[in-house]
C-alpha cells in the first residue's frame, strides 16, 4: 500500500479493538469478582451464559484488529535506532498478555457452557479466570513500559500519552498483585483503571500511527512524533 496506508489501516485496528472491548463490557459478560462465592459465581454463569459466550468471540474479533495494530507499532519501534531491546520486550509482553487474557476468557466461557455442572467448583473456576487475567496484566505492563521507554528516548509520543501508558502499566501490576494475593475489590478496581487507561493509550498511539508514513525516507520512531506535531 502506498503512502503508508498499511499503517493507517492498522491504526484503525486499534480503534476497532477499543470499541469492541467497550461493547463487550457493556453487554454484561464480565464475570463476578474474585471474592464471589460458589453460589454467586454459579448463578452468574448460568444467567449470563449467552453474554459470556458472545463476549469471547467478540473479544476475538477485536483482538484481530489489535494484532494488526501491534504489527504497525512493532514496525515503528523497529525503525528506530538501537530499538531491538525495547521492541522485543514489547512483543513478548504483548504476546503473554494477549495469551493469558484469551485463556481467562476461555475459562469463563467454558464455565458458562457447563454452568449446571459446576456446583461448589464454580468459585474455583471463577478464581482461575481471574488469576489468568492477573498474569496477563504483568505481560501488558512490560509491553507498555517498553514501548513508552523507546518513545520517551526518541520523543516520538507526547508526554501526556506516555504518562497515560505508564499509569496503565502501574495499574496492571497493582491489579495483578492484588488479585494474586487477595480476593477483595482492590484488584478489580485497579484492573478497571488499567483497562480504561490502556484503551486511551491505544487510541492515542493509533492517532500517531495514522499520521506516520513509514515509506518516507528516513522514517523512524522519532518521525512518528515529528509528523504528529507538524500536523497538530
Amino acid at each position: 500500500m502506498g503512502r503508508g496506508m498499511g499503517s493507517r489501516w492498522a491504526a484503525l485496528g486499534g480503534v476497532v479493538f477499543v470499541v469492541v472491548n467497550a461493547v463487550t463490557g457493556v453487554a454484561g459478560s464480565e464475570p463476578p469478582g474474585a471474592d464471589a462465592s460458589a453460589s454467586t459465581a454459579g448463578a452468574f454463569f448460568a444467567a449470563h451464559a449467552g453474554a459470556i459466550e458472545a463476549g469471547l468471540w467478540l473479544f476475538g474479533l477485536g483482538a484481530l484488529g489489535l494484532l494488526w495494530w501491534f504489527g504497525a507499532v512493532y514496525r515503528w519501534m523497529r525503525s528506530a535506532e538501537r530499538s531491538s531491546g525495547c521492541a522485543a520486550a514489547s512483543l513478548v509482553g504483548f504476546g503473554i498478555g494477549g495469551a493469558m487474557t484469551f485463556a481467562a476468557s476461555a475459562v469463563w466461557s467454558a464455565a458458562a457452557l457447563a454452568a449446571s455442572d459446576l456446583g461448589a467448583t464454580a468459585r474455583i473456576v471463577n478464581l482461575i479466570g481471574w488469576q489468568l487475567r492477573a498474569a496477563a496484566g504483568f505481560g501488558l505492563a512490560v509491553h507498555l513500559l517498553a514501548t513508552n521507554a523507546l518513545a520517551l528516548r526518541d520523543r516520538s509520543l507526547r508526554m501526556w500519552l506516555i504518562s497515560v501508558g505508564d499509569a496503565s502499566a502501574i495499574a496492571f501490576v497493582v491489579s495483578g498483585v492484588a488479585t494474586s494475593t487477595s480476593t477483595g475489590d482492590a484488584g478489580d478496581l485497579a484492573g478497571l483503571a488499567a483497562v480504561m487507561l490502556y484503551s486511551i493509550w491505544i487510541l492515542g498511539v493509533s492517532h500517531h500511527l495514522w499520521r506516520w508514513n513509514p515509506t518516507m525516507p528516513g522514517a523512524s520512531a522519532a518521525a512518528l512524533g515529528m509528523v504528529g506535531r507538524s500536523v497538530a
